[in-house]
């Protein structure tokens, strides 16, 4: 415990020195913009668990997501709703007063028991993005399988088109190895052989019990939907990278969703969340899909802050992913434009 609070306190005193080394700079002007979006996945409490970094990562727990909300309200930011933002881009206002948006994906379980209470606790909004087959149990949540069929093997193996796929995880780091390897694997299959070949793989894990366990049911997502602070976003039907697909493919995954939100809560969907959300996964063609169909707003994965820029392109709005092992001291780097400047090589509107 003590070591980590020096290295806690050598990351903020390395952090303070960075800031103020590009003070004499404009980045804060031209990089730090009007706010931030935030994205979160999962918000669960500390465990001891055994677990695969690489896939954990971005979760946080309630404390932390908590201390997030303090952070802002110490910088005296403003707290909005996406519907707030598309009004400040429909006017033409660039608050004075810096915003801050909370935004979670997929629609696990734990947004509900978890994240909701900290969000009414302080009346602060907050948008649910949900892939529709994950509430249709319709879903397969192999990223979060493929992290349990290595902690539970010392070795795993497959076969895909008669090649034999080989890796040791006998230990923590080969098991860190063989969950990158294969989950670049499965992310590069093509979309009619995923279904098999994860079926396969997972043959020995009842996949649907395991998402009905760990997903937000149409009920639970049709309570948040009535109260005053939640909006509930479209996240495409499958969550497969909207680029492999062909146009209707593309198009019927961000349309249907859509659709099929509207009619489980009662209320019109008019935020949308790109699944990966890289320049990779989507590109025009998504864009003009999001105009077509009336959407408000769509957001990415690129890690930038709200510059005027993204007021002209407010389909493919940035998003600072959150996990736990931001401190304080990241928040103020990225407050200040300088993580996005380094991550974005200089560019201002990626």
């Amino acid at each position: 415990m003590k070591q980590a609070s020096k290295n806690k306190a050598k990351l903020i005193n390395k952090s303070a020195k960075i800031v103020n080394f590009f003070n004499g700079f404009p980045i804060k002007k031209i990089y730090g913009g009007f706010g931030h979006i935030l994205m979160f996945h999962r918000v669960l409490p500390f465990s001891n668990k055994n677990r695969i970094w690489s896939n954990s990562y971005l979760e946080v727990t309630p404390e932390f997501l908590e201390n997030t909300i303090l952070y802002f309200k110490n910088k005296n930011y403003q707290f909005i709703s996406l519907d707030e933002l598309d009004y400040f881009i429909e006017n033409k206002i660039f608050p004075k007063k810096k915003f801050v948006i909370y935004t979670f994906d997929d629609g696990f379980k734990d947004n509900l028991i978890y994240a909701y209470p900290i969000f009414k606790k302080y009346n602060i909004p907050l948008t649910i993005y949900v892939t529709t087959s994950f509430p249709d149990y319709k879903a397969c949540l192999w990223w979060n399988i493929l992290e349990n069929l290595i902690l539970d093997n010392q070795i795993i193996e497959f076969n895909f088109k008669d090649t034999i796929y080989s890796y040791n995880c006998d230990n923590s780091k080969n098991k860190e190895i063989a969950f990158e390897k294969t989950h670049n694997f499965i992310k590069s299959i093509e979309i009619e052989d995923l279904k098999p070949f994860l079926k396969d793989l997972f043959r020995n894990y009842d996949t649907e019990e395991y998402v009905k366990s760990v997903v937000l049911n149409w009920d639970e997502i049709r309570q948040l939907s009535l109260t005053d602070i939640v909006t509930i976003g479209a996240h495409t039907i499958s969550h497969n990278s909207l680029s492999k697909l062909t146009e209707n493919e593309s198009f019927n995954e961000i349309s249907d969703s859509k659709k099929i939100i509207e009619s489980k809560v009662g209320n019109k969907v008019n935020h949308f969340a790109y699944p990966y959300g890289s320049n990779d996964d989507f590109g025009e063609r998504e864009i003009n899909y999001c105009k077509d169909l009336g959407f408000k707003t769509a957001t990415t994965t690129i890690s930038a802050n709200i510059v005027k820029k993204y007021y002209e392109n407010q389909y493919r709005l940035p998003r600072i992913a959150v996990g736990m092992s931001m401190t304080e001291a990241t928040l103020d780097l990225i407050r200040a434009g300088i993580i996005p400047m380094i991550r974005n090589k200089g560019k201002i509107f990626v």
